[in-house]
């Protein structure tokens, strides 16, 4: 792989990681208004399929992040590897990253998710015993 191809691959991967982390704090956000303005409304049944569906794409989003940002920590890496081998890729901004921002990197961002997670669900099922005359 050339130059330009492992750098442009990174910077792919780092926007996919991006564009994964938005979509699950979008998803995150949608299910917390409807926690909020019809949260009141839905049944017991109704509240389980939601809560349902919420956790089975959450964990399917977790898993997405955590594969995301483990290759943009491999290819990290790999940049690293290369530019301390040859003069290639010694311009590049990851070669100054510390370690430990690039190690836990995955790890970090999953556990952002899941304990945004759980606090999405904390706030549904507060939000749930509130009279819906106070939101308006």
């Amino acid at each position: 792989m050339t130059e330009f191809e492992l750098a442009y691959l990174f910077h792919e991967t780092l926007a996919q990681s991006g564009t994964s982390f938005v979509a699950a704090v979008s998803f995150m956000t949608g299910f917390v208004v409807i926690g909020l303005f019809f949260g009141q409304m839905l049944d017991r049944l109704m509240t389980s399929a939601l809560v349902a569906g919420y956790s089975i794409l959450m964990f399917f989003f977790a898993l997405s992040l955590n594969r995301d940002y483990a290759s943009f920590r491999n290819l990290a890496f790999e940049i690293r590897e290369r530019a301390a081998a040859t003069d290639e890729l010694s311009w590049h901004g990851v070669i100054q990253t510390p370690d430990i921002v690039i190690q836990t990197a995955p790890y970090a961002i999953v556990a952002i998710i899941l304990a945004a997670y759980v606090a999405s669900l904390i706030f549904f099922f507060r939000t749930r015993h509130l009279d819906p005359k106070e939101f308006r």
